[in-house]
């Protein structure tokens, strides 16, 4: 019986508290918020214009770290490549080897079946 008035008070949520919404943030003084395009083009000259390296840091940063990922990938390909050129070079070596084998062992047999 017990467990029948709990599951039936599952329905109805009216007991459970409203759920809390938080305020919408406020945005902060000098923001772009609420601006005129030549508002905002004043702003964005006057930050062009300070010579801000805030905004260069991080592409300066980004730019070496793909340079450096490009030269470590550009060496593992050379890397592989060398590999795989030497692996060639060596299965054409043993080719050559057997084709002479091969060769060496049809000119023998005519000369034994005589």
């Amino acid at each position: 019986m017990r467990l029948h008035n709990i599951t039936s008070n599952l329905g109805h949520r009216s007991h459970l508290p409203k759920p809390i919404v938080p305020p919408k943030p406020q945005a902060p003084e000098g923001s772009y918020v609420g601006m005129s395009t030549q508002q905002e083009q004043v702003q964005d000259d006057e930050l062009l214009a300070s010579g801000s390296d805030q905004d260069e840091h991080p592409a300066t940063e980004m730019s070496t770290l793909l340079d450096e990922m490009l030269e470590n990938l550009t060496a593992k390909v050379d890397h592989v490549s060398e590999e795989i050129n030497t692996k060639l070079d060596e299965m054409s070596r043993r080719l050559d080897n057997l084709e002479t084998s091969i060769l060496s062992q049809t000119q023998e047999e005519p000369r034994q079946s005589s």
